[in-house]
């Protein structure tokens, strides 16, 4: 299952993001997904070996990913371009050859980082084209009902601009009681209600005080937790290490109700393949064919189902 925390820059998302992982991750194996800007999740998590920042290598990743298939015809692979029976996967576990050649495993976590910015980026990329990169993996991903994926996210609603709005079974939004953060999520759920998304809330940095503001603006059904003030994140934040075990300590049993949540969802990819192939053709037609002078919206092998590929790991 595939989890992503979003939220408004600075809510601490990427500090319960690592605590999710951290927690999961003391009884199996867990894909952890660095896909911030800002980039902190692998210190966070204290990983000695980082993974390699992946954004800007689109064109060698697609290579992997594409395998033996031979229908794209000399087309360019693009972010949303759909797999094959005869591509290469990514599957979740700590054998996978994927994670081990563009990522990195440490104990019972692999990590994928697709990186911030590099100096020679500066005044002319933007990191969307870096994300590029996560959404051709993630449709390429074979995640089980029994795999956990997780992911911080970027900050915002950058989410919606790429084909990242449905690649994940369940959105947490870090919510801070500040209007500007309730709002973050606000627009979230409006603009993506067409669609769907599972989306559930954790509030942080709140105080007693903070509740009645906040359950004016969301559903108390929506909220999956609540994270008080605490010391002992702010002295993890400030350098003392050893405040992060206490944090996720205390805070196993949000945890553990967004595991419950998240294992509860069921799958479903033929949905998932269906919301695929429209993003793909949209953004083709739209863009990628005057781009290319390719029929890249035709990109499509008709034999193909996630169901089939499955099963033929």
């Amino acid at each position: 299952m595939r989890i992503a925390f979003l939220g408004k820059g600075g809510s601490g998302k990427t500090t319960l993001a690592a605590g999710l992982i951290s927690h999961y991750a003391s009884r199996r194996f867990v894909l952890a997904v660095d896909a911030d800007i800002n980039s902190h999740l692998q210190n966070t998590l204290g990983i000695e070996k980082p993974a390699p920042a992946i954004g800007g290598k689109f064109a060698e990743v697609g290579e992997y990913l594409k395998g033996s298939r031979e229908d794209l015809q000399n087309t360019n692979i693009v972010a949303t371009t759909p797999p094959s029976l005869k591509s290469k996967f990514v599957t979740v576990q700590n054998q996978s050859d994927f994670i081990e050649k563009f990522g990195t495993i440490t104990g019972n976590i692999g990590v994928i980082n697709i990186g911030s910015f590099e100096p020679s980026d500066i005044g002319h990329t933007c990191y969307h084209g870096k994300l590029n990169t996560l959404e051709l993996i993630y449709h390429h991903m074979l995640d089980t009902e029994k795999d956990l994926v997780v992911a911080d996210g970027t900050a915002g609603i950058d989410n919606l601009g790429t084909s990242l709005f449905m690649a994940y079974d369940l959105n947490i939004f870090v919510v801070e009681p500040t209007l500007k953060s309730i709002q973050v999520y606000l627009d979230f759920v409006t603009k993506a209600e067409t669609y769907s998304l599972k989306t559930k809330v954790i509030v942080n940095k709140y105080t007693s005080e903070d509740l009645e503001f906040i359950q004016k603006y969301i559903p108390k059904e929506d909220i999956i937790g609540y994270i008080s003030l605490s010391s002992s994140l702010k002295q993890f934040e400030q350098g003392e290490r050893e405040y992060f075990e206490v944090f996720k300590n205390q805070n196993e049993a949000i945890f553990s109700s967004i595991l419950r949540e998240a294992f509860n969802i069921k799958k479903d990819w033929n949905n998932y393949l269906k919301l695929l192939l429209q993003t793909h053709k949209l953004n083709s037609l739209e863009w990628w064919d005057d781009y290319y002078h390719q029929e890249i919206s035709k990109q499509f092998d008709p034999k193909f189902s996630y169901s089939k590929a499955i099963e033929n790991l």
